[in-house]
């Protein structure tokens, strides 16, 4: 496994994504493996290890990515971190200080699958690994 490399506003640029069809996502013990299917019959996994918050929404049959950014620090979107972690009250305010305290001292990493058609994704999580694979079985 290889960790994602990035540009410097944190679009992913290896693998290269980009117009790639998200076609299977496997979960377990905090853990997530998506795979995708780029260009030319090549298939790349991403694995997102010990995820902390994870928002999934509009996932279609066919999902298309338009871009993949993971950001740490202060690069950090403060909208794209309240999508996915209201703060209406006291103890929801207290988790939002503890997690933005991890991502800035770069211990979480912020995920963001953004598409071009279909779902997005967002995740809080310790890391992201990829490593291109044969045809995943059952798809």
């Amino acid at each position: 496994m290889t960790e994602v490399i990035r540009d410097s506003d944190g679009t992913v640029i290896e693998p290269s994504l980009h117009d790639s069809k998200l076609i299977r996502i496997d979960f377990g013990r905090q853990q997530l493996s998506m795979y995708f299917q780029c260009v030319g019959e090549i298939f790349f996994r991403l694995v997102v290890r010990n995820i902390v918050l994870m928002l999934g929404a509009h996932l279609a049959e066919e999902n298309i990515v338009l871009d993949v950014v993971v950001t740490e620090g202060l690069d950090v979107s403060d909208d794209a971190l309240s999508s996915i972690l209201p703060a209406k009250t006291e103890a929801q305010l207290r988790h939002v200080t503890a997690i933005r305290r991890r991502l800035s001292d770069g211990s979480l990493r912020l995920l963001e699958i953004s598409p071009s058609y279909g779902g997005e994704i967002t995740i809080i999580c310790e890391s992201v690994e990829y490593e291109e694979v044969t045809r995943p079985i059952s798809i």
